[in-house]
């Protein structure tokens, strides 16, 4: 019962406001069939493995100390939900940004207001962060810690990306493919408004400062929200590894839906699992931390040099 309670008052409290995310989408269906083929085959041999060598089993998973009781863990994770909105909306104020016209419809900012909304959201999220890094620095871990050394899980993160993003891409590309058979429309090239927005600005400092939040800021502070808080949390309250990995993924992946298309959460539920389970793995969100910066930064890098190149 208070996982389900946990869960009740997240959701909707990420859907009222969550803060801006960052360019967490899977390249759709429609581009190169080579790259596709190459790409669930890649799936394939990894699904293979991971089955091979019971990768997937986290029985002798180290455990780290906790750090909240789960009534403040909840509390946090709640905090960060509502602080983003609040910073944004600072932000919005402070520079007199407009985000809907006189008609109530959404306008398209300018990369330079939506980095100066992103800014405002992350320094408020940043107070939850200062809070959970303080509380880190006072906890007493034990005289035999048995999670990752902090490299290693940063080994450990890249590698898992390896093999978890062409089964999160192999995921979306199926979902995409019966969408279009049902509706008739092709999958969009961009899924995640973020990433649309970067390739349709100039070239100068503001794409560069948003690039540098969505690669560096954004996982640090999404990590810390799901992993860290909500999957810690969950696990707390006497869910196993996997159901606090599962229920968390369905969190990160619903709190994601506005603002991405619907092929791409698919995905993002799948990547989120992987997330997870490195992070129960090494016992550090060092690990996670690594995976979605990767992951966001070859996002960036596969829009920006070959999605061009598809649309000429």
């Amino acid at each position: 019962m208070p996982i389900v309670v946990l869960l009740f008052l997240l959701l909707p409290a990420g859907f009222v406001g969550a803060a801006p995310t960052g360019i967490d989408q899977i390249p759709p269906a429609g581009g190169s069939f080579l790259l596709e083929g190459l790409v669930l085959l890649a799936a394939v041999v990894a699904a293979v493995l991971i089955f091979r060598f019971r990768w997937y089993v986290l029985a002798g998973a180290p455990r780290r100390s906790r750090l909240f009781a789960p009534e403040v863990g909840l509390a946090l994770a709640l905090a960060m939900l509502v602080l983003g909105p609040i910073g944004a909306r600072l932000a919005q104020y402070a520079f007199g940004i407009v985000t809907v016209d006189e008609a109530g419809s959404p306008v398209d900012l300018p990369l330079a207001d939506q980095a100066r909304l992103f800014i405002g959201a992350y320094i408020g999220q940043g107070l939850v962060l200062a809070v959970y890094l303080w509380r880190m620095a006072r906890s007493h871990r034990p005289s035999r810690d048995a999670r990752f050394g902090r490299g290693w899980a940063a080994l450990v993160g890249a590698a898992s990306l390896v093999g978890v993003w062409p089964i999160a891409a192999a995921f979306g590309w199926v979902v995409a493919m019966i969408s279009a058979s049902i509706t008739g429309r092709s999958p969009e090239m961009i899924a995640h408004e973020t990433l649309r927005a970067l390739l349709d600005s100039p070239a100068d400092g503001w794409l560069i400062v948003v690039a540098a939040l969505v690669v560096i800021v954004t996982p640090v502070l999404e990590e810390l929200l799901y992993r860290g808080l909500i999957q810690e949390t969950l696990r707390t309250l006497g869910a196993g590894r996997w159901p606090a990995i599962i229920l968390t993924a369905v969190v990160f992946a619903l709190m994601h839906w506005q603002v991405t298309a619907p092929h791409a959460v698919v995905s993002l539920f799948v990547l989120s699992l992987g997330f997870g389970w490195a992070y129960e793995r090494t016992g550090r969100l060092t690990a996670s931390i690594v995976m979605h910066m990767l992951f966001n930064l070859g996002n960036l890098a596969v829009a920006m040099l070959w999605l061009p190149e598809q649309a000429v």
